[in-house]
């Protein structure tokens, strides 16, 4: 089993230009607009429809801008001037898709972020026993029995509806591992695209916030 946690970023539709995505659902419609947006900037979810993409899919500067504008500058073209302080930047929404054997099994919910994997992190390095996930609306959690580790999230609804996902232990914590070296190499480029176009002695900890959230 080839396990990953894979770091994605949410874009909502409307953070794209997109003020009809019920309609297009409605229509049937969503999954090629989607591409064709996500197209033009060199992206491309991580399954049809969805708001997330993996890190690893920005490449180019139009990628990079389209995310500076959604999370840093409120829509703005980047400049040194338009970058709030610090206490004003949040981490990048998203945070980490399970994918075993290239197909996406759980995708991070609503408020999760790109910072989220150093719960994740401590969650398994802690051992056996249970473990809440103190991410999104804390309705994950991870529960280690010997050389199995059991991910559950929680339905806001019904309990019943709680998807359990099993995996060996030893696999989850080397996708952990993978997917912290992913993180550093996206938050690299990140840092680069800003000095590019908007040197400053600020960059280093912007990037922090964004993608570790420090």
């Amino acid at each position: 089993m080839n396990l990953r946690l894979i770091p994605v970023v949410e874009f909502e539709p409307s953070m794209l230009g997109i003020g009809d995505y019920l309609e297009l659902c409605e229509r049937g419609l969503w999954s090629e607009r989607w591409n064709d947006v996500l197209g033009g900037l060199g992206l491309r979810p991580i399954r049809p429809g969805s708001w997330h993409v993996a890190t690893s899919e920005f490449r180019s500067d139009a990628a990079f801008d389209a995310l500076v504008r959604a999370y840093v500058t409120d829509g703005v073209e980047l400049s040194p001037g338009k970058i709030p302080a610090l206490d004003g930047i949040s981490p990048i929404n998203g945070g980490y898709a399970f994918s075993v054997d290239e197909e996406i099994q759980l995708e991070p919910g609503c408020c999760c972020d790109l910072s989220d994997l150093s719960e994740w992190g401590v969650a398994v390095r802690q051992g056996q026993g249970a473990a809440p996930l103190l991410i999104g609306h804390g309705n994950l959690s991870l529960v280690t029995q010997g050389s199995v580790t059991t991910v559950t999230l929680n339905s806001e609804v019904a309990r019943e509806d709680a998807l359990a996902l099993q995996y060996a232990a030893a696999d989850l914590a080397r996708a952990i591992e993978l997917a912290e070296l992913e993180q550093n190499v996206f938050a690299d480029a990140l840092k680069a695209y800003f000095l590019r176009y908007a040197p400053s002695e600020r960059i280093e900890q912007v990037v922090q916030r964004l993608v570790f959230g420090l």
